[in-house]
């Protein structure tokens, strides 16, 4: 099934930059922007969750971070998704993949499942909306 989709700032947050056993998928997201407010939001979180149970869904909500934070995101944007895979040798680094947008709708399922897949090399689950 789906993992539970964390909540992160401060340390916890900051952990996850030296994270190399999950990957996950970390969502920037700004609190005070209506839409990151809309239901139909959450309910696009729960199916990319269900869709790809093998990344760590994490919610980050951007209004919360400090400067530095940003910085070491590289969070140039937002909504922005950053996707960390590990490698499968022990003791490399893993990679990074960046949301760029390019006409991509980050509060749309399709784009952000597109995204996801193509930068963790994992299928989509069956995500029933």
């Amino acid at each position: 099934g789906a993992r539970a989709i964390e909540d992160r700032a401060g340390e916890s947050l900051e952990a996850l930059l030296t994270e190399d056993e999950c990957p996950y998928l970390a969502a920037f997201f700004s609190s005070s922007s209506p839409l990151a407010q809309a239901s139909t939001l959450a309910a696009m979180e729960r199916h990319i969750a269900a869709a790809f149970p093998d990344l760590q869904y994490v919610r980050v909500d951007a209004d919360r971070l400090g400067m530095r934070a940003l910085l070491q995101w590289d969070i140039t944007f937002l909504p922005t998704y950053v996707l960390y895979m590990s490698s499968s040798r022990p003791g490399r680094q893993g990679t990074w993949h960046r949301w760029r947008g390019d006409g991509a709708n980050p509060y749309d399922f399709e784009d952000v499942a597109v995204f996801a897949s193509r930068a963790s090399g994992l299928p989509r689950g069956n995500a029933s909306r």
